[in-house]
């Protein structure tokens, strides 16, 4: 079984979105965060791809993304 890797998608413009998307298509890869300023954009998303355990962050408190081991 493979380990999956960890990331945080900061903003989810059109290139975010295009990174979001390969992102989320890879088996490899775990969604932890997405760091957008626009917050029901992002819950929005997350809602969309059923990302449960995926958290919303302003860019405000990206440290949170940041100083996550994962």
């Amino acid at each position: 079984m493979v380990e999956r890797v960890g990331v945080a998608v900061f903003g989810l413009g059109r290139a975010g979105m295009i990174h979001f998307q390969n992102l989320f298509h890879n088996h490899e890869v775990l969604i932890h965060y997405l760091v957008e300023s626009d917050l029901e954009k992002a819950k929005q998303i997350a809602s969309t791809y059923h990302l449960q355990v995926t958290k919303c962050l302003h860019p405000d408190n990206m440290e949170t993304a940041l100083n996550d081991p994962r």
